[in-house]
Parts: C-alpha cells; sequence; structure tokens
C-alpha cells in the first residue's frame, strides 16, 4: 500500500511539473517573439487582478528562464 501511494505521489509530482513546463515554454515563446511580445505584457496587469500577485515583465521573463534551466534536469 506504501508502494502504491509512493508511486501515486510521484505521478502527481511529475504531472504538476509538466504543467509547470507548458505555462514556462508559453511565456518563453511568447517573450521571444515580436509579435506577441506585446500581448504577453498586456496579460500582466489582468493575472495580477486574478491572483492578486504582482509582478514585473522582466522579473516574470527571468524568473521563468531560470525555472524553466532547473526544470530540465528532471525530465
Amino acid at each position: 500500500m506504501q508502494l502504491v501511494k509512493l508511486l501515486e505521489q510521484k505521478e502527481a509530482n511529475h504531472i504538476e511539473f509538466c504543467r509547470i513546463k507548458n505555462v514556462l515554454d508559453e511565456i518563453l515563446f511568447m517573450y521571444r517573439n515580436s509579435e506577441l511580445n506585446e500581448i504577453l505584457k498586456s496579460l500582466m496587469d489582468p493575472a495580477w487582478m486574478a491572483t492578486g500577485l504582482k509582478i514585473d515583465f522582466e522579473t516574470l521573463v527571468s524568473g521563468s528562464i531560470l525555472f524553466y534551466m532547473l526544470l530540465i534536469p528532471f525530465q
């Protein structure tokens, strides 16, 4: 029974890491595309309103790059 719980937890963690990686992929894709970069910037305010977390654009991008690099070994 313990083994089943550990495997389920590992699977859940893997799914969450994949979700996070997908969000990071989207942020970095939009950041690197000149046409989408402005759209990404315009999404900052609605995201702040929805989450209550205010972050500036450059911090979002630099944090995304750093976190993305940290996630690569877990793939």
